[in-house]
């Protein structure tokens, strides 16, 4: 018989944790993105790495506010 066996999430999660934090960039800054922003950023196992906005302004605003690069 093949069983076919399906990752358990929680398992390789708990097995990253010894591992580099996973290295994450937002493309756009907007209402949805300054959330995930914002909640990206409290995260252990994430480093928010970067910004990318079509409007320069927000993106600059934002990027320097997490102190992240601006793309």
């Amino acid at each position: 018989m093949n069983k076919r066996l399906t990752p358990n999430p929680l398992v390789a999660y708990s097995a990253r944790s010894h591992l580099d934090p996973i290295r994450i960039g937002v493309i756009g800054v907007g209402n949805m993105g300054q959330h995930h922003v914002r909640i990206l950023s409290l995260l252990k196992d994430i480093e928010l790495v970067g910004i990318s906005d079509i409007n320069l302004e927000r993106g600059i605003e934002t990027a320097s506010q997490y102190r992240v690069r601006f793309f």
